[in-house]
Order: structure tokens, then C-alpha cells, then sequence
């Protein structure tokens, strides 16, 4: 008789707990809604464009910089190890309209600027003058690329 009454008080439980799932879902009326993400910050820190590939190429020199695409609106260069990427931007309008080149995706879903050192566990830094960025692939040597970009930088 006890495992008669067990079964029953267990059968009970299993029709309650269904039941409160159920009027839940009733309730609360769950929807898919798909994650988006967010749009990022669209400024540059250049309002016009001062310096051009080949002001770029001769100031870097010294880190022979191979151009690696060419774009109407901008044109990139790195050294042959690509531990230095150099970009030179055109108009900001033109740029803005292709998205962000400041940012980049952080923590959490939030863009954050690229760090200009290598401190902290950073994957890559960054370093602009007017309309050229030069960013610099963080580990070992990065300290000293980063010196011979902020002197090539100052060149400009």
C-alpha cells in the first residue's frame, strides 16, 4: 500500500511540474529574438588628409614597407614579416562611409580603441599621425617596432 501511495504522490509531482512549465510558457510567451551586433563608433582621428603612399614609403623606409592592396580611399603597407601594417586613408568622408578602422571588438561586445602599447596582454597596437595608422603585432620585439614606428611616424 505504501508504494501504492508513493507512486501516486510521485505521479502527482511530475503532473505539477508540467503543469507551472506550461502555464510559464503560457504566460510569459517566449520569442527568438536573433543577437545583433552593434554598430561601431564611426570617428577617425583625422578630419583631412594630409600624407600620401608616397610620403608613407619614404618615411618608412628604413622597415621596407611592400604595399599589400591599394583602394581609392586607402592603401596598405607592411614589412615582409607583417609584424608593421601602415595605412594610409584618403578622404574621411569616403572612409567613414567603408566603417571603423579606429576600433576594434573588446571585451563584453563593446568596440574599444586599439591600445597604443603592447601592455596588458594587447594582441596588437596602434599609433596615428594625421591620416596614417600603423599598427604593430605585439610579442616579442614589439617594443622596438613600436620605436621604429613612432620614428617613422615623426618622419612624416
Amino acid at each position: 500500500m505504501a508504494f501504492l501511495r508513493l507512486h501516486l504522490l510521485s505521479g502527482l509531482l511530475v503532473v505539477a511540474a508540467v503543469g507551472a512549465s506550461g502555464l510559464i510558457f503560457a504566460v510569459s510567451r517566449p520569442q527568438y529574438r536573433p543577437a545583433v551586433m552593434p554598430s561601431p563608433p564611426n570617428d577617425l582621428p583625422y578630419t583631412r588628409a594630409l600624407y600620401t603612399a608616397q610620403d608613407v614609403r619614404r618615411a618608412f623606409a628604413p622597415l621596407e614597407l611592400v604595399r599589400r592592396s591599394r583602394l581609392p580611399v586607402m592603401t596598405d603597407f607592411s614589412d615582409r614579416s607583417l609584424r608593421v601594417e601602415v595605412t594610409v586613408f584618403g578622404d574621411p568622408a569616403k572612409v567613414k562611409a567603408m566603417g571603423s578602422f579606429e576600433y576594434r571588438l573588446g571585451a563584453h561586445g563593446r568596440f574599444v580603441r586599439y591600445p597604443r602599447t603592447c601592455d596588458n596582454g594587447a594582441r596588437n597596437a596602434a599609433r596615428w599621425r594625421g591620416n596614417v595608422r600603423a599598427i604593430v603585432r605585439c610579442g616579442d620585439g614589439a617594443d622596438a617596432a613600436l620605436r621604429r614606428v613612432a620614428a617613422a611616424l615623426g618622419r612624416l
